[in-house]
């Protein structure tokens, strides 16, 4: 879901304290399943429901596909973690850029 947040155009010092309560930004929207994204559904705005471990793996993630490899990568000293989220986002980045293309957000 927080490979969405900047496609969503989300930005808490833009809403309004009306907004604020539509999107469930302080406490669960009275509307059911306001926020669908990738096919989960929440009552909570997005940027609500993510913690900071999530933004320290987008961090690594961002400085990860900064690297330049001149040779083989040893995959094998990478945590299995970090590779799974990774992989996460990749998937989630393309399906965002076909979403983009076909005009859709969500």
């Amino acid at each position: 879901m927080a490979v969405w947040i900047p496609y969503l155009e989300l930005n808490c010092n833009k809403c309004s304290d009306g907004q604020k309560v539509i999107y469930g930004c302080e406490k669960e929207t009275l509307h059911k399943d306001w926020w669908e994204v990738s096919g989960y559904k929440f009552n909570r705005c997005p940027l609500k429901v993510i913690d900071a471990r999530i933004y320290e793996y987008f961090s690594a993630y961002n400085k990860f596909q900064k690297v330049t490899y001149s040779g083989a990568c040893d995959w094998v000293s990478e945590p299995a973690k970090l590779h799974d989220v990774f992989d996460l986002i990749e998937k989630e980045r393309v399906t965002i850029e076909e979403k983009k293309k076909l005009g859709n957000k969500r």
